[in-house]
């Protein structure tokens, strides 16, 4: 059976698959920048703290989401926390 042949991939087994250690841990280390620049730490440059501000934003954006969900966070508690925390 040649590649262009084959059924299409199981959509619902990849997504199960693919939130396993290493590939949660990238998506937590992307939610933890945010956080940083946001919270315009030590190093971070004023044009990072307002793109992190912003993407987070007042409401979950559906990129905070897909980032919450992939790294096994629910996005609307993580969201209101930051909300509060960050003054948003």
């Amino acid at each position: 059976m040649k590649y262009d042949d084959q059924a299409p991939p199981n959509y619902a087994s990849f997504d199960q698959d693919f939130n396993s250690e290493p590939e949660r841990n990238l998506w937590v280390s992307v939610l933890l920048l945010a956080i940083h620049d946001a919270a315009y730490a030590k190093g971070c440059t004023t044009r990072e703290h307002l793109v992190a501000r912003d993407w987070i934003g007042t409401f979950p954006t559906r990129q905070f989401s897909e980032v919450c969900m992939m790294a096994g966070l629910e996005p609307e508690a993580v969201h209101t926390r930051l909300k509060r925390q960050l003054g948003l």
